[in-house]
């Protein structure tokens, strides 16, 4: 409820927004994505007055005001989110890698959407995609997931929001380049290898292989 809080703070005064969110969590609002689907009319009609319940609805459709507060709270932006789209047995699913899919049961898929198609995207937004298709990469392909469906996340991205192009080579260049170990994905896989225990990482330095000769 806390990021919720923050969220009313900016949008009501503070006695409002204590005022208001015992109801919340009555009507089972406890998260962002839950306020945009609050009736303000209807659900607060006893709550709060006309001007003030206009000006809460302006701020639940305003994707740039929740994505303020949402992007505020380090903890939500750190903390990993499951996927659960790709089951081991679904084969269609592996073989047909979407950022759609990646963002499906998101939290935040409707701020992340709004955002990737926007010309310019907030960077810290930006980053919150690329770990998205990065997880769900993993949780579709293993730890380690094979360059062709990195390549393909990549041309997804670029053609599912057209602003993520790069002008030159392909378009796609930006988050995957063959060959080169340049891309936002790909440096977004380096971090996260690096944080694989000794056992898990696939590639070890050499210096413990000749140790252990």
């Amino acid at each position: 409820m806390e990021i919720v809080r923050k969220f009313l703070s900016q949008v009501l005064t503070a006695e409002d927004a204590n005022h208001l969110l015992p109801l919340l969590v009555k009507l089972g609002a406890t998260s962002l994505s839950d306020l945009q689907f609050l009736d303000v009319e209807a659900d607060l009609a006893n709550v709060l007055p006309p001007i003030k319940r206009r000006k809460l609805a302006a701020a639940l459709g305003n994707t740039a005001c929740l994505s303020t507060v949402l992007f505020q709270n380090r903890v939500n932006i750190c903390e990993p989110f499951p996927t659960f789209i790709c089951e081991r047995t679904n084969r269609f699913e592996k073989q047909n890698v979407s950022i759609m899919n990646a963002l499906k049961n998101h939290p935040f898929k409707n701020i992340l959407i709004s955002e990737a198609e926007k010309p310019i995207m907030d960077k810290k937004i930006h980053r919150l995609l690329v770990k998205v298709a990065c997880s769900h990469l993993i949780d579709c392909f293993g730890k380690y997931p094979p360059p062709e469906y990195q390549l393909a996340m990549a041309k997804s991205i670029v053609t599912t929001f057209k602003y993520r192009s790069c002008r030159g080579g392909n378009g796609y260049e930006l988050y995957y380049s063959p060959g080169s170990s340049k891309g936002f994905l790909t440096n977004r896989f380096r971090e996260i290898y690096r944080q694989y225990p000794a056992e898990q990482k696939k590639y070890r330095p050499r210096s413990n292989k000749m140790n252990k000769k």
